[in-house]
């Protein structure tokens, strides 16, 4: 075998074995460890770092779990965006890796949901991903009602006749990884967005689904 082969060959071996591969073909991986094994892929992430914190940020919203949903919402807004100063980040690579974004409190507003949805659930408060547009929202849900949270202040309002989209946790990765391929194609930071487009591919999703990474590695 000669070297490029087997250099090949051992790195088909290492995305095998990873943490994101093990993560992608999960049937239902978490949120939180499948961004943080993505964020690993693209250097080291301080992932016990981020659960501790996460941890933490629920910790001053126990009891949410027993309020009227549009009361819980109202209390994971005042706590994570005015109390603890998450807000979107401008858009570069580190706005899109969850450890990073819990530490420096800024991020992407598919990672902020992210993140709302994590605190929401360790605090007991059911928690969904959902899209409306382009927009991310956290949907918290009672018997009766989905009442969506916007980690951005600057989500568009949600009125009649909008597509409400509830997002598994493969499709966050699938968007995430799309937004990681733009930002590298613009650095021309060609190896990292070809890794990006492999682990794209990982994901269970069908290939029309989301906008695909193959145009960005072609152009």
């Amino acid at each position: 075998m000669n070297h490029s082969a087997f250099d090949d060959a051992n790195q088909a071996d290492r995305r095998s074995k990873s943490c994101f591969a093990r993560m992608a073909a999960s049937s239902r991986p978490p949120v939180d460890l499948i961004l943080l094994a993505l964020a690993d892929e693209f250097g080291s992430a301080d992932s016990r770092a981020a659960l501790d914190e996460l941890d933490d940020l629920a910790r001053g919203l126990f009891g949410i779990a027993a309020l009227p949903v549009e009361e819980a919402g109202t209390r994971l807004i005042a706590v994570l965006r005015r109390e603890r100063g998450f807000s979107v980040g401008a858009p570069q690579v580190e706005a899109l890796m969850l450890d990073r974004v819990i530490r420096v409190r800024r991020g992407h507003p598919a990672l902020l949901a992210a993140v709302y949805a994590e605190v929401a659930r360790r605090a007991g408060v059911p928690a969904s991903l959902v899209t409306v547009g382009r927009d991310w929202f956290v949907g918290l849900e009672d018997a009766s009602d989905l009442l969506l949270v916007a980690p951005s202040p600057f989500a568009a309002p949600v009125g009649e006749g909008l597509d409400v989209r509830r997002r598994c946790t493969h499709e966050l990765a699938h968007e995430v990884l799309d937004d990681l391929g733009r930002l590298f194609r613009t650095l021309g930071y060609r190896s990292q967005l070809a890794h990006a487009l492999r682990l794209q591919e990982l994901l269970p999703l069908s290939r029309g689904m989301g906008r695909s990474l193959t145009e960005e590695q072609e152009g």
